[in-house]
């Protein structure tokens, strides 16, 4: 880490001009100005995972979430989803700043079948459930949300993160199924 930090702004400001290029490429060069960007954004992460201490990970958030899920080098998902499970774990506070758009980013992910394959799936998993743990404890000294104010996509990440099976539930049966496993936490 301490040999990378002098160079974590300028591999940074590098990278910059080609997520800009595919922000305004002409159609005949869009598919490879849009990989080159989906490679940079993801590089983008890699050079942060490198001293995440000295790194300006907050901007790169910033820049990288509304990009999120990569869409033509899908395999890159994977590299934000490691980020994402490194952030959780060193507990670094940009992961509570942006916890909401990285569970947005992560559902898009596994929504819109931007994986490769199922090792990359495990991992967006793993990241989803980091985040959340992260997210949950964050709320008011990890005081839950309550049931009744969260949407579908986030019971179904706490459902996730407790490891219970939720596929064909909608809200209201999602609601019962965590209000029984919130109060067996509070019954320990």
């Amino acid at each position: 880490p301490g040999n990378a930090k002098p160079h974590l702004q300028g591999a940074l400001h590098a990278l910059f001009p080609l997520v800009q290029r595919a922000d305004n490429s002409k159609a005949e060069r869009q598919a490879q100005d849009a990989a080159a960007s989906d490679n940079a954004l993801a590089s983008m992460f890699r050079v942060c995972a490198a001293d995440v201490q000295s790194a300006p990970v907050d901007q790169v958030l910033g820049l990288v979430l509304p990009r999120l899920p990569l869409q033509e080098d899908a395999g890159e998902n994977a590299t934000c989803a490691q980020f994402f499970i490194d952030l959780a774990v060193q507990g670094h506070p940009a992961i509570q700043a942006h916890a909401a758009s990285i569970r947005t980013a992560l559902s898009k992910m596994l929504s819109e079948d931007k994986l490769d394959d199922a090792a990359v799936a495990e991992v967006v998993a793993d990241a989803t459930a980091a985040v959340a743990e992260v997210a949950a404890k964050a709320s008011a000294g990890g005081k839950k949300p309550a049931l009744s104010r969260m949407r579908k996509a986030d019971l179904i990440l706490e459902c996730e993160a407790r490891g219970l099976a939720f596929e064909g539930l909608k809200v209201p049966e999602l609601r019962v199924l965590l209000r029984g496993a919130r109060a067996k936490d509070n019954a320990n």
